[in-house]
């Protein structure tokens, strides 16, 4: 049994147990449900009768287990869906378009994200089996559907189970947005058992699981989890992909408002790609967070070719 699987009922039964003897007064009535995953495989399992019967489940309906080891009817996809449409809002959707191209226009419902962060709180609270559903059933038809998702796993306290769903979302995730708004606060408090992970994203091929990789270095290991060490994982990416490139400059641009001394060797010595190099350059010098004559040597690094 697979919790959170979709099944489908293919057949209802009696529980026979007792055979030709009567069920004993305080024994519950059970069923025999007969379920069929999507590939195929099958299996049997004995459920209350009069818990069938309250959930309306029938032959022929998609089904889950819950964390009773219970069945539910699965409809939590299209209660999410039905209730982001009810917060869509057109005009943002077309702005959110212009911000991630190379999205289909459809995909986007327009909806706020401080309305999902919002709604993510209610349907974590209210719904904790459904957030598990929703999580496992990938891929999503609309782009609000992935922040949704990206912020649910920030939801998670359980470092295994958010770094589970987090593999499990990464290969999906096709855009900036939901890339940067994917930040787990567990994996905070995990810094050390989750390096290895960072690691592996920062060396992917794959543009958003390395700029993904990448952002979690810039977003947890430049204070208390900082090493020097780790400022080589993203100068040693090779990629002509803009998006990566973009973090990566963000990531050293941080890097020397929080760690000069250990970062500036990266621009003196010329050991990043030219236009990573004069984009770390321009950001940190945009930053409050450096001082002026800082900004002014950084100036004086800037490169041609």
């Amino acid at each position: 049994m697979k919790k959170y699987a979709i099944y489908t009922v293919c057949e209802i039964s009696e529980d026979m147990d007792f055979g030709c003897e009567e069920r004993p007064a305080d024994v519950q009535r059970m069923a025999v449900v007969t379920l069929t995953e999507p590939k195929g495989a099958s299996l049997q399992v004995k459920q209350p009768d009069d818990m069938l019967y309250e959930r309306e489940i029938e032959k022929g309906d998609s089904v889950y287990f819950d964390l009773d080891g219970q069945l539910q009817k699965f409809h939590i996809i299209e209660e999410i869906e039905n209730n982001l449409r009810g917060m869509a809002d057109e005009k943002n959707a077309a702005f959110q378009r212009k911000l991630t191209p190379g999205i289909a226009p459809e995909r986007f419902l327009g909806t706020r994200v401080p309305a999902l962060r919002s709604y993510a709180k209610e349907l974590a609270k209210q719904s904790p089996d459904g957030c598990m559903v929703f999580l496992e059933t990938l891929p999503h038809p609309y782009y609000d559907e992935d922040l949704l998702h990206a912020i649910l796993l920030g939801e998670i306290k359980e470092f295994d189970r958010c770094a589970a769903h987090v593999e499990a979302f990464l290969p999906y995730i096709d855009n900036w947005a939901v890339c940067d708004t994917l930040r787990p606060a567990v994996f905070k408090k995990n810094t050390e058992r989750l390096l290895p992970k960072v690691q592996e994203w920062v060396a992917s091929k794959k543009t958003y699981i390395c700029r993904f990789g990448v952002g979690m270095l810039l977003s947890y290991y430049l204070d208390e989890a900082f090493a020097p060490e780790y400022l080589a994982l993203p100068a040693a990416v090779s990629s002509e992909e803009y998006y990566v490139n973009m973090m990566i400059a963000w990531y050293y641009a941080t890097a020397l408002a929080k760690q000069w001394e250990s970062t500036i060797p990266y621009l003196q010595e010329n050991r990043l790609p030219v236009w990573v190099h004069n984009k770390t350059i321009q950001k940190a010098r945009e930053s409050c967070r450096i001082t002026e004559e800082q900004k002014e040597y950084l100036k004086g690094l800037q490169r041609r070719r």
